[in-house]
């Protein structure tokens, strides 16, 4: 039992510093309460990881052989990493901190896996990208349709604070499914835990952190707002 504490550290750490990512605008414009944000994401990351989430298990897996030791001491290096910088208010990706401590152990004993490195690499680098894309689409599709279309105030009020919500659901989803491997991944790699099993433990440990220690982080994406109407 003792050996999945450190995922379970590493899970608390990842939900509260990710969370902000979903719903830190929304609390910081009053859009949506912060007790209510934090549930939401609690429920859509469990049912993402458990759905979705043993799919990225193999991922995290490759970078290194593990045994149960190794498993720990991978898992405890980044959830130190992530736990830090939620305690010092700063965003950060769960996702380098695991594969960059897989690989850290895999440089001591001798079988990092280097070559399937720049496949993560490359999502790191267009993962942004793509979402600054995005953005600023949606932003000119939003502007146009409140300045000729949606005049009405309430109307308004109604479409952001529902697509707020759809949004917000669908990334905290999309959290548990594609993070749950960041956190227990080094567990079904060493044979300890099965996917779905992983996907349990991964998936409850992000909603602790979610539920109890994401408001410092959240208000540090919060104070990032640009208005629509700017």
């Amino acid at each position: 039992m003792w050996t999945f504490l450190s995922g379970i550290f590493l899970g608390w750490g990842l939900g509260s510093n990710d969370s902000a990512n979903i719903f830190g605008t929304g609390v910081a414009a009053n859009i949506i309460k912060y007790r209510t944000a934090i549930i939401l994401i609690s429920i859509c990351v469990l049912i993402g990881a458990l759905l979705e989430g043993p799919k990225c298990f193999a991922t995290v897996g490759m970078f290194s052989k593990l045994s149960t030791t190794t498993a720990f001491g991978a898992a405890l290096a980044a959830g130190i990493i992530v736990a830090l910088m939620s305690y010092l208010s700063l965003p950060v990706s769960t996702s380098q901190a695991i594969i960059g401590s897989l690989l850290g152990i895999g440089i001591i004993y001798g079988f990092a896996d280097f070559g399937k490195l720049y496949k993560v690499i490359i999502c790191w680098v267009l993962t942004p990208i793509g979402a600054m894309v995005v953005s600023i689409v949606l932003y000119k599709v939003l502007r146009f349709l409140f300045e000729r279309v949606i005049l009405d105030l309430r109307l308004r009020s109604f479409f952001l604070t529902g697509g707020l919500v759809v949004a917000g659901c669908y990334g905290a989803y999309a959290l548990g499914a594609n993070n749950v491997a960041n956190v227990t991944g080094v567990y079904v790699g060493s044979g300890l835990l099965n996917p779905l099993g992983a996907a349990a433990i991964g998936g409850l440990s992000i909603a602790s952190g979610v539920l109890t220690y994401s408001r410092k982080v959240m208000r540090t994406i919060g104070m990032r707002i640009v208005p629509m109407d700017a």
